[in-house]
């Protein structure tokens, strides 16, 4: 019993740490918007744009940045507006293609460019082993993560009584 409680204490404070680096993770992104003066959802945009050539079809955005689909469209509605993007209908159905205008392309180089290049700075830090060892893992426990919050919606409200490792799934 005793080593099971210290094995799940290991767990939470592992649980913990990385759920602190993760939001932590996230803030370095929310203090570049600050620092850019813009919202996320435009700096995301921005960013999702620049990496594909600053033209995508509005679902793709929305699927490559991992937001909800009302933040984008309200970003996408801003900047239009801003004249930071154009949209366009792609034939006679209703995709829209989202294309960076000159004033989008500048505002990018000055934003979005700089997160790009502060990411890439970080990882240059790393030597390619360790990268290639942190792109493993985090997808190895985002995966976990994902196939969790799959069997959460199918067993939502299900009584528990907490995580044990060793049994995979608490009854």
């Amino acid at each position: 019993m005793n080593r099971e409680k210290s094995q799940n204490d290991l767990l939470l404070q592992q649980q913990t740490e990385l759920n602190r680096i993760a939001k932590e993770y996230d803030e370095c992104y929310r203090n570049l918007s600050r620092v850019y003066g813009i919202p996320e959802g435009q700096l995301w945009t921005l960013y999702e744009m620049r990496l594909r050539g600053g033209r995508m079809a509005q679902a793709d955005l929305v699927n490559a940045t991992f937001m909800p689909k009302q933040t984008i469209n309200s970003s996408i509605k801003k900047m239009e507006a801003l004249g930071l993007i154009s949209l366009s209908r792609e034939g006679s159905g209703r995709r829209k293609t989202v294309t960076l205008t000159e004033t989008g392309e500048a505002l990018a180089r000055r934003t979005a460019d700089r997160v790009i290049c502060a990411e890439a700075s970080s990882l240059c830090k790393m030597e390619e082993e360790e990268r290639a060892q942190l792109l493993r893992l985090f997808g190895k426990y985002i995966s976990g993560l994902q196939q969790s919050v799959n069997e959460e919606k199918m067993n939502h409200g299900r009584d528990t009584d907490g995580y044990d490792c060793d049994r995979k799934r608490s009854p």
